[in-house]
């Protein structure tokens, strides 16, 4: 009866080494393909991820700011082959993504990026910063980062405006303390219409717009084709963005005031024209 209790003590023992073994491997793998901390590596408290706004090659870009906020995702049961996952603690606080006339488009490709023909996009770093958060012991945290639907009506949102963000935290063993903790990494996904998650550390977002051409004819026998036609253009739009009006070689930029408009005089003869760009 003795052997079989200490045989049946030690199958016990092997089964649960395995599954911390199991579990061990399984968070080494996890973490391994965590990405790095933030646009900083000096502060292990600051998670960064990217927002990308594509626009045509001939459109400034727009003065607008994306929002995000942070919330607590759902704690999720260890299994076989995953760790457990924590619901997220605390109150992180999440920086916006703000793009004004001023930033230099790229054209260059990018993974995750599809640029059509004529398109380029601008970049910019998102910071979501855990330093008041305070982790209680080492474990996978979860969050859920969700961008605010843009107040342009012709900036095309992300089409899943949410993200799923596991935050990594240990023991940091080269602190003083034998308790302390710190992030050492961390993975976004979004979620498909499968249910499965993907990878995805950016949102992208998609201004449109088009071009319009203004043209002067003077028809007639009696009409003066040498005549200077003056014309007004009005533009209505948010106050910051600037617009390009081309005039054979030169070119006028027409900026929006606080009152939501831009305004400039343009005089044409006999088929003259003038183009203005990036119009909503």
């Amino acid at each position: 009866m003795e052997k079989n209790r200490a045989t049946s003590k030690f199958s016990l023992c092997k089964r649960l080494l395995a599954a911390a073994m199991v579990l061990a491997m399984t968070l080494t793998v996890l973490l391994s393909g965590a990405t790095a901390l933030a646009a900083s590596d000096t502060n292990s408290n600051v998670i960064a991820f990217d927002k990308y706004l594509i626009l045509k090659n001939d459109a400034n870009v727009p003065n607008v700011t994306f929002g995000f906020t942070v919330s607590h995702g759902t704690a999720q049961n260890a299994t076989a082959t995953s760790p457990r996952i924590e619901a997220g603690i605390g109150s992180p606080v999440i920086s916006s993504a703000v793009f004004t006339p001023s930033d230099k488009p790229i054209t260059t490709a990018v993974q995750g990026i599809t640029l059509g023909q004529n398109e380029q996009y601008v970049k910019k770093t998102v910071s979501i910063d855990f330093s008041d958060v305070a982790f209680t012991a080492p474990g996978i945290y979860r969050y859920i980062v969700t961008e605010s639907a843009s107040s342009v009506n012709v900036i095309t949102n992300d089409a899943n405006a949410r993200r799923i963000l596991d935050v990594y935290v240990i023991y940091d063993t080269s602190a003083s303390s034998t308790t302390s903790l710190k992030i050492a990494g961390s993975v976004m996904y979004k979620e498909t219409e499968s249910s499965t998650l993907e990878k995805s550390r950016m949102f992208v977002n998609t201004y449109s717009t088009n071009n319009v051409t203004l043209k002067k004819e003077v028809t007639g026998n009696q009409g003066d084709r040498n005549k200077d036609f003056t014309f007004t253009v009005t533009i209505h739009g948010n106050p910051g963005n600037v617009y390009s009006v081309l005039q054979g070689s030169n070119t006028v930029d027409l900026t929006v005031n606080q009152n939501g408009t831009a305004s400039g005089t343009f005089s044409l003869k006999h088929d003259g024209s003038i183009v203005i760009q990036g119009l909503a």
